[in-house]
């Protein structure tokens, strides 16, 4: 509690919740789940208490992956401090309830989701650009749709990701890439200080001066695993110049020999222009009867649109599109177009990833285009196979610099099905069997790397996938910070020796 402020109802419950969090250790029996003094904490809060007679909880209830909807929390917390949280976290120590962060609720494995209490971030949404040093200051709930209200009018921006309904505090924490990562690097590497709450319930300042391997960790070890951030700053990039955006379609042409000529095209252009490309294992009536998968080759450039086109004109000599949008625009519409959701809605999504070092192999480009011919179907399309590179900027970072490992030049390499909501339980199966053939057959031509916020439950060795070399490390760092593990997740990093 401030000394300065003065004594209320409120900061003596706060404090006492708070202090709760040192003393109760996580795991006590849930049986005492139905006698819970939820009064005492609302008192506490200067935010929200949702409780599931409240008419707002089943929205708030719902992460935006329907297919984990089927855990409730007991209650929902939704912070306006960081006292809050510390609240939250003491209050659920001292009661013996597990506690799990949701920023954008767009976890890959439901891990944002809880019987317990959920702590929703969403009241921390706060913006805040310093010309004078260059950086923005985001509140632990900020996605990517308040960043571009907040930072764009200033003429800056960050090495943000595609879907503006993320949580910018778990794609930071995760490694952070997107369409401008090859001249400006990861979200993860523009991090310079952050607050976060710890399983204690001390509100710690991290900077290079004040905790340099909290920082580290905090740089792609992965959310939720050392505490709840609740406020970060990141470095900015000034917009000083053109910017560009292309989409070309390619529907009923030989898929590998395509993507062998668009990877020998993205290997020869500088960093100034980023480019992901996807095989799109859509039905043939949404390919106007094509049987074989549609090609997406989409690209951002700090240049005109000529210097797009100069690039692309070889592969379209020789591959004609279906379609080829190439527009130089202002940044702020640039990044709309290739913002939004690319995944459904719905939530009802199954992902996996590998990291494919050095240049694409012809083996890896076979196993990706078959792969997205043979996806076995569903009621909406949106599946199939997808080729990040690899290369600028991020791989400029040593593998130890930051928690994030993976900054060997070559592609990350997606291997993603959907269904819709009335498809049967066979239907999702064989997606995902499909999905897990897929990976099999790529792996020999991997790292053995898997991207740690496309979060996959069922990798053989996750930890090792996620954190290479650097997991020990992150374990020291766990240890410290987080002693009794209240901060576990079924993926998380575990406290003890390496």
């Amino acid at each position: 509690m401030n000394r300065s402020q003065p004594i209320t109802r409120r900061g003596l419950v706060q404090a006492g919740l708070a202090a709760g969090a040192g003393l109760i250790v996580h795991g006590a029996p849930a049986s005492r789940a139905s006698a819970h003094p939820w009064a005492d904490l609302a008192a506490a809060l200067d935010g929200q208490l949702v409780l599931p007679t409240d008419a707002s909880y089943l929205a708030r209830a719902t992460p935006s992956a329907l297919r984990f909807a089927k855990d409730s929390p007991q209650a929902i917390v939704v912070p306006a401090t960081s006292p809050d949280v510390a609240v939250a976290i003491g209050f659920a120590r001292e009661q013996g309830l597990p506690l799990r962060i949701r920023g954008g609720g767009h976890g890959y494995a439901g891990y944002c989701t809880t019987d317990g209490i959920c702590l929703d971030m969403s009241g921390l949404r706060k913006v805040s650009f310093d010309p004078s040093t260059g950086t923005v200051a985001c509140g632990g709930g900020v996605r990517g749709v308040d960043v571009r209200k907040g930072l764009l009018a200033q003429g800056h921006w960050i090495p943000a990701g595609n879907c503006s309904g993320v949580g910018l505090a778990g794609f930071v924490q995760g490694g952070g890439f997107g369409f401008y990562q090859r001249l400006h690097g990861l979200g993860c590497d523009s991090l310079v200080e952050a607050e976060i709450v710890t399983a204690d319930g001390r509100i710690a300042q991290v900077s290079d001066a004040s905790d340099p391997e909290l920082l580290w960790a905090l740089k792609g070890g992965g959310g939720g695993n050392f505490g709840v951030l609740t406020r970060f700053r990141l470095r900015t990039f000034e917009i000083d110049g053109p910017s560009s955006v292309a989409m070309t379609i390619w529907r009923g042409l030989p898929t590998a020999p395509l993507v062998d000529r668009i990877a020998d095209m993205v290997a020869q252009t500088g960093d100034e222009l980023t480019w992901h490309f996807t095989c799109d294992a859509t039905s043939p009536d949404d390919l106007g009867g094509f049987s074989l998968p549609q090609v997406t080759l989409m690209c951002h450039a700090f240049a005109t649109s000529e210097r797009i086109q100069a690039a692309l004109d070889p592969v379209i000599r020789s591959y004609p599109p279906a379609i080829c949008v190439v527009r130089t625009l202002p940044f702020a519409q640039s990044h709309d177009f290739l913002s939004g959701n690319h995944l459904p809605e719905n939530g009802l999504w199954y992902v996996k990833s590998l990291f494919l070092p050095g240049p694409l192999q012809q083996a890896a480009i076979e196993v990706l285009t078959q792969a997205a011919g043979r996806w076995p179907g569903s009621s909406i399309g949106r599946s199939g196979t997808g080729f990040i590179p690899w290369s600028g900027r991020l791989t400029q970072v040593a593998p130890e610099a930051t928690a994030f490992v993976h900054r060997q030049p070559g592609y990350l390499a997606v291997i993603q099905t959907c269904w819709g909501n009335e498809d049967p339980d066979e239907i999702i199966e064989a997606g995902r069997q499909w999905a897990e053939q897929t990976y099999r057959e790529l792996l020999p031509h991997s790292s053995g790397g898997s991207y740690q916020n496309w979060i996959d439950p069922d990798l053989p060795d996750p930890l090792r996938a996620y954190y290479g070399v650097n997991l020990p490390r992150l374990m020291r760092v766990k240890t410290r910070v987080d002693p009794g593990g209240f901060f576990q997740l079924p993926q998380g990093i575990p406290v003890g020796a390496p």
